[in-house]
């Protein structure tokens, strides 16, 4: 059995719920199953400043839904996504995670087409990421891949952890992008490949992270439960006019029908 928790309630967010005793695949499933979508960089800033540095969402690393694409022998060899291409279907996600644990990066096959692929997601769904240099976290939200990951609050998220301590850990003066692969890497490949981001423990300063050929194994997932999505629609119940007519006789309010449909639009 995969276990899922609830982390944390965040207002206006949602239910953050962590699963860390399973593959990727079955732990996103698990998450699924309990009605939670795959984090986004920009929910993970919020929930992580809502709840401050010694919480679990700051003291425990995870995967989170933007992904990157590898490029041999191209103009562009990185690309960052904001759904990464392994969530995609839950075919590509099985795929994936056996690549992983076979020892292989996630090849997407030597006819797929970049191109068409980015066309088909759109420019705001992608970001040419040619420059791995460390983002000092005061100046987030000058950087267009801190500002693709983290959204409209990656300038407050960057001066959080900048101004964030816990006793004499002081604040994180710069984030770094690891594991990204090398160009040498990358064109001594035979075909593009995909790999999920992780987003680190502040301890290891917030580095986001292309996790390396890591999938199969037991590793942190988070997703966000929308509060009271499940319960709202499950209260949502329609009535004949039959129904109502009876509703008003019982009251004594026999005749209002007409008024009350007529208010409605007409609707028999």
């Amino acid at each position: 059995m995969v276990n899922v928790y609830l982390e944390a309630k965040v207002p206006r967010l949602g239910n953050i719920l962590y699963c860390d005793d399973a593959p990727f695949d079955k732990a996103l499933g698990a998450i699924e199953s309990k009605g939670g979508k795959i984090i986004t960089g920009e929910q993970f800033a919020v929930a992580r400043m809502a709840f401050g540095r010694d919480h679990s969402l700051s003291e425990n690393d995870s995967y989170f839904r933007p992904g990157d694409l590898f490029v041999p022998k191209a103009e562009h060899k990185r690309y960052l996504l904001k759904k990464s291409i392994i969530l995609s279907s839950k075919k590509r996600l099985k795929e994936a995670v056996d690549a992983h644990r076979e020892g292989y990066e996630y090849f997407l096959g030597k006819n797929f087409d970049i191109n068409a692929y980015l066309n088909r997601i759109g420019e705001k769904n992608f970001f040419v990421f040619d420059d791995l240099s460390p983002v000092p976290t005061d100046c987030f939200g000058d950087s267009k891949a801190m500002v693709f990951l983290f959204g409209n609050h990656a300038q407050k998220y960057g001066l959080w952890l900048r101004n964030v301590q816990d006793g004499n850990v002081s604040g994180i003066s710069v984030a770094e992008f690891v594991g990204f692969r090398t160009e040498k890497y990358i064109d001594g490949q035979s075909e593009p490949f995909a790999d999920q981001l992780w987003l680190r423990w502040l301890d290891d300063d917030s580095t986001i992270f292309s996790n390396s050929m890591n999938l199969n194994n037991n590793v942190g997932v988070r997703g966000v439960q929308r509060i009271g999505e499940d319960d709202a629609k499950k209260s949502v119940e329609t009535y004949s006019r039959k129904d109502i007519s009876s509703a008003l006789e019982d009251l004594k309010l026999s005749g209002l029908e007409e008024s009350i449909f007529e208010k409605l639009g007409g609707r028999k």
